[in-house]
């Protein structure tokens, strides 16, 4: 019932005063027993950046479907939205936004590409206030859009939305930050990859951080799936050859060995914490979207790919197809909850419906809570989804037009 529930109310959101699998009332919010569904004000397909610091209050960036579209927040758990406060009076309306993360300092960090040079914004949500964090310069290496950013506690780093472009910034040491002053303490990473069994079709597609460690996913469609997991035996981020370039950054590994199926495509997204991480990933050769999972041991067992547990969602997930045309379940992105929950969410890229799937034993075993056969039985679709993230015990999920919540009690 929670399957049909969830699809008959997204349906209802286009209809002023539908109750069908739910009461639709002035708040904008569409109540059920299990879902609780508001809008996202992202145009387009898709959501680009989710980040919440609770069960009702959201952040959303915009900005690959077209310039400008911002960043915008809700109290309300998405039944209505509107842009931060910040000093500028409106600073974010211009600003493609790629990425969003919570630094240790509280601070909320915007990746992307705003107005003049600026790649990487601070914003103080408690005053409003900005500071440039990473900002676009003369050179090749320091003028891409910012796709992904990560900061610990010693080092920042922002990657390329579109190539290989990587920047790095040891912040809390000075003999770095006298050596990079000429680009306030911003040094290349391009061409890390060197000597570190990788050839030069590298792409980080997603950082994040876990236990003060900055890890990360990617690879290109041509290439086998990759995470980047912190060095063993050398300096995270370190100019090892003196030359002003960040040379030393992840040990590099290929997650379908031959334990595995072996597939070519990118990763990406990935979610850690206490109980372990959580890769999301497209076979490009088969449509398929995979997901490769590990345990709290990971600092010592993720570098051995056979040891990481492998899900094809495929076998998760149950579409009707009625036309014979096959179904696509890309993975988009995954995010993991206490007690070894991770959830999945993506894509069937064929008519762009959306799914969901949880594991509640660490990517041992999954449940599909997508709407069961959506278009042949409401005739309609489930928006693709593209980010979740769990807070206060609270799955979030955010596609286009879409925020759905749900207690994880409940799932």
């Amino acid at each position: 019932m929670r399957n049909l529930f969830l699809v008959s109310a997204l349906a209802c959101l286009a209809l002023v005063g539908c109750k069908d699998g739910g009461d639709s009332e002035d708040s904008g919010l569409v109540s059920g027993d299990v879902w609780t569904l508001g809008s996202t004000p992202c145009t387009g397909s898709r959501v680009d950046a989710l980040i919440c610091d609770d069960a009702t209050t959201c952040y959303v960036g915009c900005g690959q479907n077209a310039e400008g579209d911002g960043l915008h927040m809700t109290t309300d758990g998405g039944a209505s939205w509107s842009a931060p406060d910040d000093e500028a009076g409106g600073y974010f309306a211009t600003m493609r936004v790629d990425h969003l993360s919570r630094g240790e300092d509280g601070l909320l960090y915007v990746a992307g590409e705003g107005d003049s040079s600026y790649r990487v914004v601070s914003l103080d949500t408690s005053t409003g206030a900005l500071n440039a964090v990473f900002t676009k310069g003369s050179k090749v290496d320091f003028s891409f859009t910012a796709g992904s950013f990560a900061r610990s506690s010693t080092t920042m780093v922002a990657e390329s939305l579109t190539g290989t472009g990587i920047v790095v910034n040891q912040y809390n040491d000075s003999t770095w930050q006298s050596t990079h002053s000429e680009n306030d303490g911003w040094a290349s990473g391009y061409g890390w990859w060197n000597g570190s069994g990788q050839d030069g079709h590298v792409q980080v597609l997603d950082m994040t951080v876990v236990g003060d460690e900055i890890l990360g996913v990617g690879s290109t469609i041509n290439y086998p799936p990759v995470v980047y997991l912190p060095p063993r035996s050398f300096e995270f981020g370190s100019d090892s050859n003196g030359d002003n370039l960040a040379d030393q950054m992840w040990e590099s590994v290929v997650l379908n060995s031959e334990s595995f199926s072996v597939w070519d495509g990118e990763c990406w997204g990935m979610d850690g914490n206490a109980d372990g991480l959580a890769v999301a990933c497209v076979d490009q050769d088969g449509d398929r979207g995979m997901v490769y999972t590990i345990g709290s041991d990971w600092k010592t067992s993720a570098y051995e790919s056979s040891n990481w547990t492998e899900t094809d969602m495929s076998t998760v997930l149950e579409y009707a197809d009625p036309a014979g045309l096959g179904h696509s379940t890309w993975a988009r992105t995954v995010c993991r909850g206490d007690d070894n929950l991770i959830v999945a969410v993506g894509a069937d890229t064929q008519d762009d419906t959306g799914w969901l799937a949880v594991s509640k034993d660490g990517g041992g075993s999954w449940t599909d809570l997508t709407a069961d056969m959506v278009s042949t039985n409401l005739d309609t679709k489930f928006s693709a989804l593209f980010q979740c993230q769990v807070v206060d015990g609270t799955l979030i999920a955010a596609g286009a037009g879409v925020l759905a919540t749900a207690s994880v009690a409940d799932l």
